[in-house]
């Protein structure tokens, strides 16, 4: 599923994007996805006019009159069942607001009232207005001050725990050997682009994105009181130092598992690094003792540290830092400088028309007070009965995989063996954290500064809390995840699944539909959690989720072998003006199959199984339409296949597929069973 995306002062320098799993790039001989499908989906879209049947094109046939129906308003990038979910939600967000609004003030809780006063401030656009860039001056200054990089070196300690630009930060995490206790973790700074790719010489969307980048930053800094010559050369240099900080990045590509992303360093390496900057020496000071567990997220990047700090590019770290500084303020500030600030976004979406102010507000005010509206929302809205079924779905499909790994023939018993121990180990989170997070209890919203002023005092609380945690023992199986959000995860690093509220409701799961639908719809995804811990990224995790290789070298070996055949099913697809990349979206995949293949085995089970009713869930759940500009994006950005492709594709490889909808040799949806795989 994709991850709902939020405004939040952390956002990125560009564009924001969903945050999505890694994946494995695998290369060798593959057999060819079946040309006759393959044509089918090059088409994109058939004639309107036409009825299509289950066997021709199985996610049109279910879901077409449906899309027909909607409609993308001018400011909509995509809509479908997942849309329309969480537009429900928000009504229920807007409802249970207006619940706290309506309260007697002595029956509301401290994190209820201080939510009712961040919202007002957020919603005082006559007041943001009247202030402009004026919140936001003071730090702009702060950096303008700085003299040369010896003097930000100085101010780093002070800098971190406020949370200002770096082209780097400093995390306290679950350790990636050791996930029982936080350690610190180097995170490589964001790029103005969305992905490494777009930094190749003559990639014709980067181009027109910092085209839109550079004008609409130029003029958001002409509004916060920069010349237009001084606020070019700002750009300009932040531009110059985003291109030598991608030099440093690894390729996306060259990074789709956790031992090509993740790495632990040893302090020596990091000072060796750093210390032209003192990085050991500040995070001493951050955290209150010397770290000797250190892991880093990109380590080509964390070698270039001293370069990217160093006084020969200061000039134009300093642009950089002030320019980023610049953009994440614009959502807090005024609505002239917050339209120029989403301007990237939106060109990337394929969309010119800025975001209404009331959305952007009501979006900043869930996402800050997340924890506070999760708890409440699940309390109101998502029953215990409810809670009880799908804790008993996930138990069920939990068992199946368990005697499926146990029969998987080409594993060794050794390795079977910790596979399953591994899904022993599985926990889930079902519905809605019980508690609210003890961060937001020292929120103290002052009426009296500015709605940026008071965003930067819950994300200092927020930096304090996370260096105090620093070798004390890991928050392991907290939500990772807003209860409202229609959306679900596993956990690499916990070895868990979560399965939120948002989720668990039609066209998902509905405990009044038959059980069928229920497995064909929240079942996959539940089955697709699951099989996240098998796929190439979750397999580099054992059964207590610390990164350890746990496989027997021939195992593994057969494990990228079924690999490639997955990767053959997708790869080179043309759709959205584009082709879909197999190696790029092979962990989805994988998932996707494997959540068919024990929700099938679960249907079994069922009295009077219904595959009808099930394959249908399956291909409803996936319903949607997307601007194409948008849709080609996320081929590159997403590493989810298109919607229309994880319904079409997988099914492809089950035979009561076959026998439910008569699909035979020739059909478009035929695949030849030389070419079916079930992953798990």
């Amino acid at each position: 599923m994709k991850e709902k995306h939020m405004p939040s002062l952390t956002a990125r320098l560009g564009i924001g994007v969903v945050s999505l799993t890694a994946t494995l790039l695998l290369i060798g001989t593959v057999p060819n996805p079946s040309p006759v499908l393959a044509k089918a989906e090059e088409k994109q879209e058939v004639k309107k006019d036409k009825k299509v049947s289950y066997r021709e094109d199985f996610y049109e046939a279910v879901n077409g009159d449906y899309l027909k129906k909607v409609k993308l308003d001018p400011g909509e990038v995509t809509d479908g069942v997942a849309n329309e979910a969480s537009s429900k939600i928000d009504d229920r967000l807007e409802s249970l607001i207006q619940d706290y609004m309506d309260a007697d003030k002595k029956d509301l809780n401290h994190e209820q009232k201080q939510l009712l006063a961040y919202y007002d401030l957020a919603y005082d656009f006559k007041r943001r207005d009247k202030e402009g860039a004026k919140p936001v001056q003071a730090y702009l200054k702060k950096i303008e001050a700085l003299s040369d990089s010896q003097a930000l070196s100085d101010q780093l300690v002070q800098w971190m725990k406020e949370g200002r630009p770096l082209p780097f930060s400093v995390q306290v995490t679950a350790g990636l050997k050791d996930p029982t206790t936080n350690q610190v973790l180097i995170n490589s700074g964001d790029l103005i682009l969305p992905d490494t790719s777009y930094y190749k010489k003559g990639h014709k969307k980067a181009a027109q994105l910092l085209k839109v980048f550079e004008s609409s930053t130029t003029a958001m800094l002409e509004k916060m009181g920069y010349s237009k010559k001084v606020a070019e050369k700002h750009v300009k240099g932040a531009i110059a130092y985003d291109e030598l900080m991608a030099s440093f990045r690894t390729p996306s590509e060259k990074r789709r598992k956790s031992s090509e992303n993740m790495m632990e360093v040893t302090p020596g390496q990091v000072h060796e690094w750093t210390d032209t900057f003192s990085l050991m020496d500040v995070m001493e000071k951050l955290l209150g003792k010397n770290p000797q567990k250190i892991n880093v997220d990109d380590l080509m990047f964390a070698k270039g540290l001293k370069t990217l700090m160093s006084q020969e590019h200061f000039a134009q770290l300093k642009s950089w830092i002030l320019v980023k500084q610049a953009r994440e303020a614009a959502p807090y500030l005024s609505d002239d400088i917050s339209a120029l600030g989403e301007k990237m976004d939106l060109a990337q979406q394929g969309l010119s028309d800025p975001t209404d102010k009331e959305s952007k507000a009501f979006g900043i005010v869930t996402d800050q007070f997340s924890d506070v509206l999760s708890v409440d929302y699940g309390k109101k809205y998502f029953g215990e009965k409810a809670k009880q079924d799908v804790q008993g779905m996930v138990d069920k499909l939990i068992a199946i995989y368990k005697k499926r790994l146990a029969k998987t023939e080409w594993l060794s018993p050794e390795t079977r063996q910790k596979a399953i121990e591994k899904m022993d180990k599985m926990t889930s989170l079902v519905g809605y954290p019980d508690m609210y997070s003890d961060l937001t209890s020292g929120y103290q919203i002052d009426p009296h500064k500015s709605f940026f002023e008071n965003t930067k005092m819950m994300q200092r609380l927020s930096q304090a809390s996370d260096f105090e945690g620093y070798g004390e023992k890991a928050d392991r199986g907290s939500w990772e995840m807003n209860s409202y959000e229609v959306n679900a995860y596993y956990s690499s690093n916990d070895n868990l699944i979560c399965l939120p509220a948002g989720m668990l409701q039609a066209p998902y799961y509905d405990p009044n539909r038959s059980a069928s639908a229920n497995w064909g719809g929240i079942g996959a995804t539940i089955g697709h959690e699951l099989s996240h811990a098998f796929d190439p990224d979750g397999a580099e995790y054992d059964a207590d989720g610390a990164l350890k290789d746990w496989w027997k070298e021939e195992d593994y070996k057969a494990f990228q072998e079924r690999t490639k055949r997955m990767v053959a099913q997708f790869d080179g697809i043309k759709i959205y003006g584009g082709k879909v990349d197999g190696k790029f979206t092979l962990a989805e995949n994988i998932a996707d199959n494997g959540g068919l293949a024990v929700t099938l085995v679960a249907m079994k089970d069922e009295k009077n199984p219904d595959y009808k009713a099930y394959f249908k869930s399956y291909a409803r759940s996936w319903a949607t339409k997307s601007r194409k500009a948008y849709a080609n994006s996320l081929l590159v950005l997403d590493e989810h296949a298109p919607d229309k492709l994880r319904t079409n594709i997988p099914i492809t490889n089950f035979d009561e597929f076959y026998e439910t909808f008569g699909v035979k040799k020739g059909d478009p949806m035929y695949r030849d069973p030389k070419d079916r795989i079930i992953f798990w």
